[in-house]
């Protein structure tokens, strides 16, 4: 895989090194980092004090990391150069190189069509060419049925994703893909004066009545299906007031079962802002 290096913060980067070094150090301590990042490339000795090049005398050197005014990680006699022993003082500069300019144009040209657009990706076999503009897929195509071995489809669990594998060897068997059961939490919901239920953590949610109580909703969307099970406490009889506004069968509320520690259970759906169709799905469940 190609490597791209990053370039300095400014133009015309230069500093010299803090100590000599020999030709196998991979720690390089410089009198000042400031303005390099990482990972990146250097060049040591490309001219004398006076100005002069000196090309049997500089190396390019590339590194993985900056720690203060130390580059770190450091791999010698990089792109073809030799590596050498350097004085201290020596002048150190940035500048682009053979290799980083070709691990560059490699990767564009890897990545886009020959006519410079789009983004081209060449898979396996099974998927033969997939074109993509952005983020939008605008050819993909398979050779035969056949050739797509699996398919990797998620859960519908939005507390745990999983991924199953489905084998896909004809027309047919595409019929029958289908996702797993989108599996439910029961959230215990404290009791209060007024319980609230709050439908962005959960669809369904339970409490234990310790007295007459208020009943509410939050986070509720249209279409949202619920359900509710209130369970009496060891002295039972407690009462509701529901929230608003409910459609009940034969347009009555239910009156809940008053036996200590029973149990009943309701299902709603949101047909607008508000407003709910009410089930009873059981009572008096001990």
């Amino acid at each position: 895989m190609a490597s791209y290096y990053k370039a300095p913060t400014s133009n015309y980067w230069s500093t010299t090194l803090n100590g000599a070094i020999n030709d196998s150090d991979d720690s390089i301590v410089l009198t000042s980092a400031s303005g390099l990042q990482s990972p990146g490339v250097i060049v040591v000795n490309r001219q004398d004090g006076s100005g002069n090049n000196t090309p049997s005398a500089r190396e390019v050197i590339s590194y993985t990391g900056i720690s203060t005014n130390t580059l770190t990680g450091c791999t010698r006699n990089f792109d073809n150069s030799t590596a050498r022993s350097h004085a201290d003082g020596s002048l150190v500069e940035t500048m682009p190189f053979v290799g980083m300019w070709n691990d560059l144009s490699d990767g564009v040209d890897a990545a886009l069509n020959s006519d410079g657009s789009g983004l081209h990706i060449t898979a396996t076999a099974s998927i033969a060419t997939a074109i993509i503009e952005g983020a939008t897929v605008q050819t993909l195509a398979v050779p035969s049925l056949a050739s797509i071995a699996q398919a990797d489809i998620p859960n519908l669990d939005g507390s745990d994703i999983t991924t199953d594998t489905i084998g896909l060897t004809s027309l047919a068997s595409m019929a029958h893909i289908h996702y797993n059961a989108a599996k439910g939490t029961i959230t215990g919901d404290s009791d209060g004066a007024t319980v609230t239920f709050d439908m962005d953590v959960s669809n369904i949610h339970t409490v234990t009545l310790g007295g007459n109580r208020t009943l509410a909703v939050s986070n509720v969307d249209v279409g949202q299906a619920f359900v509710i099970r209130l369970v009496q406490d060891g002295t039972g009889s407690r009462t509701v007031t529901w929230f608003s506004t409910i459609k009940w069968p034969s347009g009555t509320a239910p009156t809940l079962s008053t036996a200590a520690s029973d149990v009943d259970s309701f299902g709603f759906i949101c047909t607008s802002s508000g407003n709910y169709d009410g089930y009873i799905i059981g009572q008096g469940l001990s």
